[in-house]
């Protein structure tokens, strides 16, 4: 029963994490001018040069909590100023 309930959490959890992910890492598709690397490690060498790698670690240092209230405050602020504005209209 624990058991259940504990694996019912983690999905949870996991489900929520996805749906988060998804408001802040909108999707890019591949175009002609927009390539997404094949890999997440990126070497570049170069003669006479050191050699460098680039790492992609994806949205793993945001602090998506906060990103969701900063956005959640601007969609607020939207709308209070297209309420405002629609205020003006119709009293000029």
């Amino acid at each position: 029963m624990l058991q259940n309930a504990k694996a019912r959490a983690e999905y949870k959890a996991l489900v929520n994490r996805r749906e988060q992910n998804k408001k802040i890492m909108q999707t890019v598709r591949e175009t002609a001018f927009v390539k997404r690397p094949a890999s997440r490690i990126l070497t570049l060498r170069r003669p006479s040069r050191p050699t460098i790698q680039f790492v992609d670690v994806g949205g793993q240092f945001l602090d998506v909590e906060a990103h969701l209230q900063r956005l959640a405050v601007a969609k607020r602020k939207a709308a209070a100023e297209k309420a405002e504005k629609r205020a003006r209209r119709s009293s000029s």
